[in-house]
């Protein structure tokens, strides 16, 4: 600045010069706040609801004789909007509805996905048709898109084509003073057989070597309770300690601690993602007795609405375990644990001390035999004989042969082991009572009917 100090501009009197946003942000809170002026069934900006018309018998006959089936209200483009008449007026949004018979009033509606490259897979068909059409007009077979190579230039930015239909405005991915890009060095590639297309990877299928089904009990039992539950007696399992092998998700073990009240029950499964869920599913076992206002007791948990199991899942959770009696209950006399139950070596077999009353084997000999064959399935039949106590009981669902052939091609091992199995289902019996297993006398329980084979 001079030392005159005479021509220089005025400065700003709120210091440095704000940003256009900021600049806008402020003009806007000036203005007045808009009211709005159109309400869904009448009403006005202090009476949104009409709750006025209540009031007087007549104005709600005449106003509130019948409910529309939609909003008045314009939609541009949209459906309209529709009016859910709640089944209990003192209870409009059915926070309270028991939580068997919940029910959400109107599914929501599936939003629309916006399709990010859309604009530019419409110009790609539409550049494709104009080369079919051409070639076809010579009288020549349209020939095939060359496949990219490895030394192709890459792109530059797509051109706008014009498409059918509306615009959109779609942010640059790249700039255009940036120019070609230089061509990448040439790769060595593997030549291909010719007549052979370029294959896109295919999304590899999760295999279930093991029977580790995600869905295995919504598949088996969709809205029952379990059937072979019908099989087991409560004295069983009443103050013993049992153990599940290959527990899954863990229903048919939480039904069993809940049920019957067993000292100890012990879930393993060689799946740590179907443990993970087991343990989750400990809250929605322990849910099941709380009513929509609290507890089966009444009172220690009033306030929490059914929808809000509906929607986020259990409220109940596990207390720390008591000292005393109660240290027992469900569900603190249920653990879940990750491991292999099958013995790797005999030595194994050997060093196993009797630790439980009731070992469960159920849908379980199909998957042994099919990934470690007859011997693995002879070492594990040992070691549950070994892991029980005098007086134990050892709970055997085998699959019938006919299922082992579907799943027989899962590996190369499973293939392998499925040709060399001599042990069938229907001479486990005679296995497991002579002398080289121990069992004193075996007894079939029934036979659960299911619509699936397998």
């Amino acid at each position: 600045r001079a030392a005159g100090g005479g021509g220089g501009k005025r400065r700003s009197s709120c210091g440095a010069k704000q940003p256009a946003w900021k600049r806008r942000r402020r003009a806007a809170s000036e203005c007045g706040p808009v009211l709005p002026s159109e309400f869904l069934l009448g009403g006005n900006i202090f009476d949104p609801l009409n709750l006025n018309s209540l009031l007087d018998e007549e104005v709600s006959r005449a106003l509130n004789a019948r409910t529309p089936q939609s909003s008045p209200l314009p939609q541009r483009g949209r459906d309209p909007v529709e009016i859910l008449v709640p089944r209990d007026i003192t209870d409009p949004l059915s926070l309270n509805a028991p939580g068997e018979g919940l029910r959400l009033a109107s599914p929501a509606k599936s939003a629309r996905r916006r399709h990010r490259h859309r604009g530019q897979q419409r110009g790609n068909t539409a550049s494709a048709a104009s080369t079919n059409a051409a070639s076809t007009g010579t009288g020549e077979e349209p020939s095939r898109p060359a496949e990219p190579s490895a030394a192709s230039t890459a792109p530059p930015c797509p051109a706008a084509l014009p498409a059918p239909g509306r615009h959109r405005k779609r942010r640059r991915t790249c700039s255009k003073s940036e120019g070609p890009r230089p061509p990448p060095p040439p790769a060595a590639e593997k030549p291909k057989p010719p007549g052979k297309a370029a294959q896109r990877p295919r999304h590899q299928v999760r295999k279930f070597q093991y029977g580790n089904y995600c869905k295995y009990y919504g598949y088996r039992n969709p809205d029952v309770e379990d059937a072979r539950l019908r099989a087991l007696r409560p004295e069983w399992f009443t103050g013993k300690e049992v153990l599940d092998v290959g527990c899954n998700v863990g229903h048919l073990t939480l039904s069993i601690a809940k049920r019957w009240a067993p000292a100890r029950v012990v879930g393993l499964d060689i799946d740590g993602r179907l443990i993970r869920s087991a343990r989750q599913n400990i809250r929605h076992y322990l849910s099941e007795g709380l009513g929509a206002d609290g507890d089966a007791a009444g009172g220690a948990r009033k306030g929490f609405p059914a929808a809000l199991l509906a929607s986020r899942g259990p409220i109940a959770a596990p207390q720390l375990p008591p000292d005393g009696p109660g240290a027992a209950d469900f569900p603190h006399n249920v653990v879940f644990v990750t491991g292999n139950y099958v013995p790797e070596r005999e030595e194994a077999v050997g060093a196993q001390r009797p630790e439980f009353d009731v070992v469960l084997l159920l849908s379980l000999t199909k998957w042994v035999q099919l990934n470690w064959g007859d011997e693995g399935l002879k070492r594990l039949f040992r070691r549950a004989f070994r892991h029980l106590r005098p007086g134990g009981i050892l709970l055997l669902e085998p699959q019938p042969w006919e299922s082992y052939r579907k799943r027989k091609g899962l590996t190369e091992t499973t293939y392998r082991n499925y040709q060399r199995i001599r042990l069938r289902p229907e001479q486990f019996p005679a296995y497991l009572t002579s002398p080289e297993v121990g069992f004193e006398r075996c007894e079939l329980l029934g036979t659960p009917q299911h619509s699936s084979k397998g």
